[in-house]
């Protein structure tokens, strides 16, 4: 079995440190490119959901937008109002987003094979915080447009509409 073996060199391959960690490098670059890409599509897909649900919520609200107006709330107030809810929702919806994805490692490693190991990679702080922090820029972004047209509500269309 050895003198066959020994026959066929090409059969024998040494690798060096450094190929095998170019080698991961780079799939790890791959996943991490496609992981990306991923992740700006939901937070697009997310933030267009949100635009409508907010969008759905001044419509259901317009009576309430018209009575205020008709007490004397300025246009500003209105928008700044359904701005800051929208952004505290946002805020609640981002911070459960967060604590799920971690619980959801927890459960990846509890059920993995790996057993324990698992636990020594654990996510960094700005791996959990970097995400948070945009997706509520993206959240005050996309707000504006929804709390600017609460404001632009006429008074006397949003008081009849009920």
């Amino acid at each position: 079995f050895i003198n066959r073996f020994f026959e066929h060199p090409q059969m024998i391959q040494v690798n060096s440190s450094n190929l095998i960690r170019q080698e991961q490098s780079e799939e790890f670059s791959t996943f991490k490119n496609t992981y990306l890409v991923l992740s700006a599509i939901f937070v697009l897909f997310s933030c267009l959901v949100l635009i409508v649900v907010m969008l759905f919520s001044i419509k259901e609200r317009i009576y309430e937008i018209g009575l205020k107006k008709a007490l004397g709330a300025k246009n500003i107030d209105i928008a700044f109002q359904f701005m800051s809810e929208f952004i505290i929702v946002g805020f609640l919806g981002s911070l459960i987003g967060v604590v799920l994805g971690v619980f959801a490692f927890c459960i990846y490693c509890i059920l993995s094979n790996q057993g324990v190991l698992c636990f020594y990679v654990y996510p960094s702080f700005y791996a959990v915080v970097a995400p948070f922090l945009i997706m509520l820029a993206f959240i005050a972004i996309f707000s504006i447009i929804p709390a600017i047209i609460a404001g632009k509500v006429n008074i006397i269309d949003a008081i009849r509409f009920e």
